[in-house]
């Protein structure tokens, strides 16, 4: 069950605000998976993450998006284009289901 279908923003600093997409759905995904929103926020912390930034665009893959590990190697950022985000959102509560039931 997709608990929104709404999207927000997530301002890290005042410089980098990401867009969120079904924030509740992984809301819930990062309770299941033990994950606070303090340790995201802590991981996404762009000024801990300045390297990664700079060499994100290095080694892209033929979509070329914007990728990388966060400095602490707890989660990947991807770019993502119209098609891909409305992929996922459509596997999205199949995922969501399968998470909680595990």
């Amino acid at each position: 069950m997709l608990l929104t279908d709404n999207e927000e923003t997530l301002t890290l600093n005042r410089n980098v605000i990401v867009k969120q997409y079904a924030p509740k759905t992984f809301e819930k995904i990062r309770e299941l998976s033990g994950v606070s929103k303090e340790l995201l926020m802590d991981s996404l912390d762009p000024s801990k993450n300045i390297k990664q930034i700079q060499n994100a665009g290095e080694g892209a893959g033929a979509s070329g998006s914007f990728f990388f590990f966060t400095k602490d190697m707890k989660f990947i950022l991807k770019t993502m284009n119209k098609t891909e985000i409305d992929h996922l959102l459509r596997v999205l509560p199949e995922y969501y289901e399968h998470l909680d039931t595990i």
